[in-house]
């Protein structure tokens, strides 16, 4: 791909720089104008081939019978295009950015940790002028908000320790910023895949494991001596303060039973929910499963949550191979991956299309950085 394309360098700064604030589409916009114009010019030549890919292809015509097999054929045929675009913008796109424009990475890495601070202080100013009981994001909710900054304080951790000299002090305002932030969405999940974020880079960051210790020490200290905050935190664990998922999920897996193979397609969840709905449940409404497994079980069915699951699996297997090169970069990156994970057991921001195009630019840099670093014929760079 050539390197003078402007459109797709502007739609990847744009997308990089408003994803912390909860935007992707526009920048979705642009790239795909980006790719489109690459096309017509002979440009447009992937050079990564993974197994992941054939996963992707797989999951994308499992989604199609779904669709054609939805009681809401019109909702799951234009979903199941948005997550094509999805897929074919971000997790390909982001691939295409590794690989052709090595330089103008970096750069766009450092607008990411621009953004996300923006955000985070966004987000507390929000807090301190409105006082609302959660704060929220310029342009997504608290628990979309949480899954960015789990997100991207893994990655500006590992960025912001691979700096050299003074520059790596800027990392502790940045997690102050970016815990304080976090805090004050109230959101559960989002602090439980924070704190499985910092344990895991504390784990196989050997360098840093003494001040991630005491970083996730800290953390501890704080949501249990708060009294709001941990009043809050010790209900993640309490059945009676969690009703509402309960009642969800036992309705969910009665819908899994009735439409196990492909399920019951793209973005038809909300729609078939209504005829699942439990005698006391909470909310006879719900937009989603409040798990990705679930969700995935009830929209793909079995056959899209096996093929869904090697996705994840290799793209796992591959973060995980970058952060044994001792690379504090891809360190970082593996434990946003793992936090955000852990965070989408109870809440899915990933399954929207704002804060899906952020996680799927991940997977598509995951995969490029792994050709690139442990491909055949490449050197991992540790640092």
């Amino acid at each position: 791909m050539s390197n003078h394309n402007p459109v797709l360098k502007a739609g990847w700064f744009l997308t990089l720089i408003l994803s912390p604030f909860g935007n992707t589409s526009l920048g979705l916009l642009v790239v795909l104008l980006g790719v489109l114009l690459s096309w017509r010019r002979g440009e447009w030549h992937p050079e990564i081939q993974d197994e992941a890919h054939w996963f992707f292809g797989a999951l994308l015509a499992t989604m199609v019978v779904s669709a054609i097999l939805s009681p809401v054929r019109r909702v799951a045929g234009l979903l199941t295009l948005g997550y094509a675009l999805l897929v074919f913008g971000f997790v390909f796109g982001a691939q295409w950015l590794a690989t052709a424009y090595t330089s103008l990475r970096d750069r766009l890495v450092l607008a990411v940790v621009l953004g996300s601070a923006g955000s985070n202080l966004y987000a507390i100013g929000y807090y301190l002028i409105h006082r609302p009981e959660r704060t929220l994001g310029l342009l997504t909710g608290f628990n979309g908000l949480g899954t960015l900054i789990v997100l991207y304080t893994g990655v500006s951790l590992g960025y912001l320790l691979n700096l050299r000299g003074g520059w790596r002090r800027l990392t502790l305002p940045y997690l102050a910023v970016a815990f304080s932030a976090l805090l004050l969405t109230f959101s559960r999940g989002a602090w439980l895949g924070f704190l499985g974020m910092i344990a895991t880079f504390a784990l196989i960051n050997r360098c840093s494991r003494r001040w991630a210790v005491a970083g996730l020490l800290a953390v501890l200290l704080v949501l249990a001596g708060v009294p709001t905050v941990a009043e809050r935190f010790l209900t993640s664990f309490q059945p009676s303060a969690n009703l509402s998922r309960l009642y969800i999920w036992r309705s969910t897996l009665m819908m899994i039973k009735d439409y196990p193979l492909f399920g019951v397609g793209a973005g038809a969840f909300m729609h078939v929910y209504p005829r699942y709905v439990l005698p006391g449940a909470p909310e006879p409404v719900a937009a989603f499963a409040h798990n990705l497994f679930l969700q995935v079980l009830a929209e793909f069915g079995l056959v899209g949550f096996v093929v869904f699951v090697a996705i994840l699996g290799r793209v796992m297997w591959m973060s995980w191979q970058l952060a044994r090169t001792g690379n504090v970069f891809y360190q970082g990156i593996f434990a946003a991956l793992v936090g955000v994970l852990i965070h989408q057991q109870v809440d899915i921001p990933i399954w929207g299309l704002e804060i899906g195009g952020a996680f799927w630019t991940m997977v598509g840099l995951v995969i490029a950085l792994y050709h690139r670093e442990l491909g055949p014929g490449s050197t991992a760079l540790a640092r």
